[in-house]
């Protein structure tokens, strides 16, 4: 969820930033990114500090999704 906060900066020794990886999203057919609320809010972060439009989510829904899809990466 972090990767997702804007004003991502390139790391030391020349690490990439993460806002290029996140632009190829759409490329692969990304079209919905879900967060948790809850673990947004511990890190004192909200939905427009990020990069990407985010639908939120809470725990008690996470079985639900997981049923419904084959496949679930986590980055």
């Amino acid at each position: 969820m972090l990767a997702l906060a804007t004003g991502q900066q390139h790391g030391p020794l020349g690490q990439k930033g993460t806002h290029p990886t996140l632009d190829m999203l759409e490329m692969y057919d990304i079209d919905m990114i879900l967060v948790d609320g809850k673990a947004l809010t511990q890190r004192g972060l909200t939905a427009d500090d990020l990069q990407l439009p985010v639908s939120l989510i809470d725990d008690a829904t996470l079985p639900e999704i997981f049923a419904r899809h084959s496949s679930i990466y986590n980055f």
